[in-house]
């Protein structure tokens, strides 16, 4: 039988292994894996990330919302607080938002992932209830 699939989707996620922001969902995403989990984390892109890459089982996945020189949203603390010291960030949100829901639903549907986990509320409480019903998948919200 063929392992079962998840995309994990976060707002935040290690810029690379060893960092310290949000390791939790590496190890999410690491113990997943170790349970035979065919892992793919779905986390936004930064100046400087490829898009993609495997670190170890899990196959990362980094969303593009805007030119690469502008992509700062999703790191350096965080979306809001990225937005607190610099509100005119706010105009990023629409896009880093359609983005993430366009590439979630791209994978879940191409590769017949059978479970999507998504991290954190905000944003993905937005488009939630549009997402299960395009991807005809299995949801799991957290809120951390």
């Amino acid at each position: 039988m063929a392992p079962k699939s998840i995309l994990i989707v976060s707002t935040s996620f290690p810029l690379m292994p060893g960092d310290g922001l949000s390791p939790f969902i590496l190890e999410l995403c690491q113990h997943l894996s170790g349970l035979g989990w065919q892992v793919t984390a779905l986390v936004p892109h930064a100046p400087g990330l490829a898009d993609r890459e495997d670190w170890g089982n899990v196959a990362v996945r980094r969303f593009r919302y805007l030119p690469q020189e502008l992509e700062d949203l999703g790191y350096s603390g965080g979306i809001l607080p990225n937005i607190r010291r610099k509100p005119w960030k706010l105009l990023k949100l629409p896009f880093y938002i359609y983005a993430m829901y366009r590439e979630a639903l791209r994978i879940s549907v191409e590769e017949k992932t059978d479970l999507v986990s998504f991290q954190w509320l905000f944003p993905a409480a937005f488009w939630l209830r549009q997402f299960r019903r395009s991807a005809r998948v299995p949801v799991i919200l957290t809120g951390h």
